[in-house]
């Protein structure tokens, strides 16, 4: 028995990972960005052990609120406010490194997490690292400036955010989902959620004064990006009323009032004008005599006599 929990003892320490065994830390290039900087974290994963350790997950968690995923090396899988890559540490590799890169959204400070886990040992490391975020000019398509009228061409992923000034206030429009006939943005700093289809253009009050005060058109999206439109809110055209159908009392005073159609030209190759009636002459009954009357008859007859031929030969069957 003893000899048995002895080697039960050996083979946990052979599969579980001494402490420290693998190590993590994070840290940033960019720890002061303004809104619509680039944010650049770098991440390095260390198995410091003689054994290899397979199956580990890599968990770098954000908040998307502050910071959009904007690319990393090597590419992971990203979701809302967090990305993971598969780990495999042996012990003879160099230490495993990434650098993710966000896009800063707006003004605060912000801490990215990273974690190393596996399902079975549960958490083997963790590290932090702080950005804070000032409001004011960036780069990357995304820098906090006035609305035009003509309007500027916004490209955003899932989440992704750009900023911009109304007044003296700085506002952002942020992609909420994308759908697979719409696509759902947010304004803030007071939020209003706006869902269009393609090509359809709104204006929207962001300031809560009853006033709309952008101009946003989705022009075109994919699952992976939405492409918008944005600028100051346009003056609504209202739409001419439908004309209405002429009533037949109308139509006849029109009909007797107008000139009459070829009145002073000639009928065919003769010498004599003729006058347009103003009113279509009346239908005529059919005549009451004549071949043409007879048919109905003839129609009628035969139908009968088929009728009784097949009313015979049902009986002699019976």
């Amino acid at each position: 028995m003893q000899e048995r929990l002895f080697i039960g003892f050996l083979i946990a320490l052979l599969v579980i990972p001494a402490l420290g065994a693998v190590s993590v830390t994070k840290t940033t290039s960019t720890p002061n960005v303004n809104a619509g900087d680039t944010v650049t974290f770098l991440i390095n994963v260390t198995n410091n052990d003689t054994f290899n350790y397979t199956g580990y997950v890599l968990n770098d968690t954000f908040d998307p609120a502050f910071l959009s995923f904007k690319d990393a090396a090597p590419p992971g899988s990203n979701g809302s406010g967090y990305i993971l890559w598969p780990l495999n540490l042996n012990a003879s590799d160099p230490p495993f490194l990434i650098e993710a890169n966000f896009t800063a959204l707006q003004a605060g400070n912000t801490t990215n997490n990273v974690t190393v886990f596996d399902a079975t040992n549960g958490t083997q490391g963790a590290a932090s690292a702080v950005v804070a975020v000032q409001n004011g000019g960036g780069g990357g398509g995304y820098s906090a400036s006035g609305l035009t009228s003509a309007g500027t061409a916004v490209t955003l992923s899932p989440y992704g955010a750009y900023s911009f000034i109304v007044g003296s206030e700085t506002h952002t429009l942020r992609v909420e989902s994308i759908g697979t006939d719409n696509v759902t943005i947010r304004f803030s700093s007071a939020p209003v959620d706006v869902t269009l289809v393609q090509g359809e253009g709104k204006n929207v009050d962001i300031t809560g004064d009853g006033t709309p005060d952008v101009y946003v058109e989705l022009v075109s999206f994919t699952q992976q990006t939405a492409r918008f439109l944005l600028g100051k809110a346009r003056e609504t055209v209202a739409a001419a009323a439908p004309t209405a159908a002429p009533s037949a009392s109308e139509s006849q005073g029109a009909a007797a009032n107008a000139p009459a159609a070829g009145a002073n030209e000639t009928a065919g190759a003769g010498t004599a004008s003729a006058t347009a009636p103003t009113t279509a002459p009346a239908a005529q009954p059919p005549p009451s005599g004549g071949s043409g009357s007879a048919w109905p008859w003839i129609i009628l007859a035969l139908v009968v006599i088929i009728a009784a031929g097949a009313w015979a030969v049902l009986r002699r069957k019976e």
